[in-house]
């Protein structure tokens, strides 16, 4: 297994990680930034696991409770203040949509109701 797809994944993995965290713990600071940088860092994982089939899914959840510990400190570094909500599933980290303009629209629902 090549090291360095090794290494791009568990990095991708990281900011993936990092990202949702932060969405998860700071909605009032939510951005197009992070929406762009979720959908990046999952197409960028999709690339790796096709050049090197030995970097799948059983390979990413080997690394996955080590990667979010990594990637919650890095959110808290960011946000300057501790991660409230700290668990994740695979389906919020792989399936789950983050998209501004769907809050939007339920912020509006909410408000004309």
């Amino acid at each position: 297994m090549s090291k360095k797809n090794k290494r791009s994944l568990e990095s991708h993995l990281e900011n993936l990680l990092a990202h949702i965290l932060k969405w998860k713990n700071q909605a009032q600071k939510r951005s197009k930034s992070w929406e762009n940088t979720i959908k990046e860092s999952r197409r960028a994982i999709q690339e790796v696991k096709k050049e090197q089939p030995s970097l799948n899914d059983k390979y990413i959840e080997s690394i996955f409770d080590k990667t979010l510990k990594n990637a919650k400190k890095a959110a808290e570094e960011e946000m300057k203040e501790n991660v409230k909500n700290d668990s994740l599933t695979w389906d919020e980290v792989f399936k789950m949509p983050y998209l501004l303009a769907i809050i939007f629209i339920i912020f509006l629902i909410t408000i004309f109701l």
